[in-house]
């Protein structure tokens, strides 16, 4: 409906924001390119690919230079409290034991804001080509045992409740998912500027003010 809506316009790029999750499973621990192979593993995934493939379908019909962002594992402020940083940060701040898998899934993680930047630069930029897809991503892995560690060091809680390897891997659960940036650099010169440490920092302040409104609130 939206191409359709805006297929007359005199549009510079359609942004369609994809996901890492439309890439099937990486046998060997390399960054994945746009042409790695859209297998997903899961049902969002999927629907992501899906939307994806009939979204440039159609814009190739209308004429609209449709392109495709799939973005890497986004966190930050408003994501839902089953995630696993939110979940994670309010269990560790409640001194509660946090049953997790092991650990040892590598990702690419980028702090909301870093994302929205991407979205802004890819929108002004006269150099993405429509049909095409761009990994918005670091390039840089990161242990999810890592990513739980720093939690609690920046919460000063101890590790101990973190009990990694209480929790089986999900079936569908890729171990390897770090991309390359590499072709959206070259079209944007974008490069994401916080790290996962000071990203996670943030969300701590976030939820610690709204924690500090609800309260101010319920006076």
């Amino acid at each position: 409906h939206v191409l359709r809506a805006v297929s007359d316009w005199p549009l510079r790029s359609f942004l369609f924001t994809g996901s890492c999750s439309e890439y099937g499973p990486s046998s060997k621990e390399v960054p994945i390119q746009e042409d790695h192979p859209l297998r997903p593993t899961s049902v969002y995934g999927a629907a992501k690919a899906a939307a994806e493939l009939y979204g440039d379908a159609l814009a190739v019909q209308l004429k609209v230079p449709f392109v495709t962002l799939r973005l890497f594992n986004v966190f930050g402020p408003g994501e839902g409290p089953h995630r696993l940083l939110p979940s994670i940060l309010h269990g560790l701040e409640q001194n509660r034991s946090i049953a997790l898998t092991g650990g040892e899934q590598k990702r690419d993680l980028l702090y909301v804001d870093d994302v929205a930047d991407a979205l802004v630069a890819a929108a002004t930029s006269d150099r993405l080509q429509p049909s095409t897809a761009y990994n918005v991503c670091s390039g840089t892995p990161v242990r999810i045992r890592k990513v739980g560690e720093t939690a609690a060091a920046l919460l000063n809680k101890p590790t101990s409740l973190l009990e990694w390897g209480k929790l089986p891997y999900r079936g569908d659960e890729s171990m390897w998912v770090v991309g390359d940036p590499e072709r959206f650099r070259q079209a944007t010169s974008w490069q994401p500027k916080l790290t996962v440490e000071a990203g996670i920092q943030r969300m701590i302040t976030a939820l610690r003010e709204r924690r500090d409104r609800e309260h101010q609130h319920a006076l």
